[in-house]
Formats: structure tokens, C-alpha cells, sequence
């Protein structure tokens, strides 16, 4: 049996496909809890030029997403408020996109994600996960 300690957050890709050199992916970030962390939210971002449908691009849906950059390349800014969360949670969130791969090699296709809240002594408790990268042969 494995001692839970603290809050923690884990990236992956769950799922790619691809049409030419546009490529689908969906990204699995999963939150879990082994403390009381009052609220969360899980927050991170896509890199430049993806193609996201807010309305059915993540799962369960976003509580905010957010453009910055180019108009022609913007940057997705994701995040749910998950309000309190408690010892045993465990939640995986979901987010599909499309970016267009032109060139062999390693990609990064996320930024960096997440999860902040309250400790029950009101600390401010930050973990975060590094960005996403899918290699194209």
C-alpha cells in the first residue's frame, strides 16, 4: 500500500490522430488529492495556432478559457474552478485540439499546467506539470 501524501497533477496524451500534417490530440490531466485544498482551480495553456472549440473542446467543460497572442496564432488559457476538494479526490479533465505539424521532430503542444489552492491552515498550496511535446517521425 502507497503512503498519499499532498496534492498532485499529472499530464498525458491519451489520444492522437492525424489527417496530412493536421494532428488531433486530446490531453488528459488528472488531479489528485490526498489533503483538504480549498479552492481549486486547475489551470494551464496550449501553444500558439492550435484549433480549439471551446463548446466541445474539454471535458468536464472549462470553467474559463482565455486567447492571448496573434489573432492568426492565438494561445489557449484553460482553467476549472474546482472548488474544495478533499482527501481520496481524484478527477482526470480532458482537452482536445488540433495543431498543424509541418516538420519531423519533437513539438511542444501544451504550456505548462496547475493546481492551486488552500491548505485547512489557508497556505497556498501550487503544483505544477511541465509542458506536453508529441514527436512526429
Amino acid at each position: 500500500m502507497n503512503n498519499c501524501t499532498g496534492v498532485s497533477l499529472d499530464g498525458a496524451i491519451v489520444s492522437t490522430s492525424s489527417n496530412g500534417d493536421l494532428y488531433t490530440f486530446t490531453i488528459a490531466y488528472t488531479v489528485n488529492s490526498c489533503m483538504i485544498l480549498n479552492g481549486a482551480k486547475l489551470q494551464g495553456g496550449l501553444t500558439a495556432g492550435v484549433i480549439f472549440d471551446e463548446s466541445t473542446g474539454t471535458s468536464p467543460m472549462a470553467s474559463g478559457v482565455n486567447t492571448t497572442g496573434k489573432v492568426d496564432k492565438p494561445n489557449y488559457v484553460i482553467n476549472w474552478q474546482l472548488g474544495d476538494l478533499t482527501n481520496g479526490y481524484n478527477q482526470a479533465y480532458y482537452v482536445t485540439f488540433s495543431k498543424q505539424l509541418k516538420d519531423a521532430g519533437v513539438h511542444t503542444i501544451t504550456g505548462d499546467w496547475s493546481v492551486e489552492g488552500k491548505d485547512a491552515e489557508g497556505n497556498t498550496v501550487r503544483v505544477g506539470f511541465n509542458e506536453l511535446s508529441y514527436t512526429v517521425n
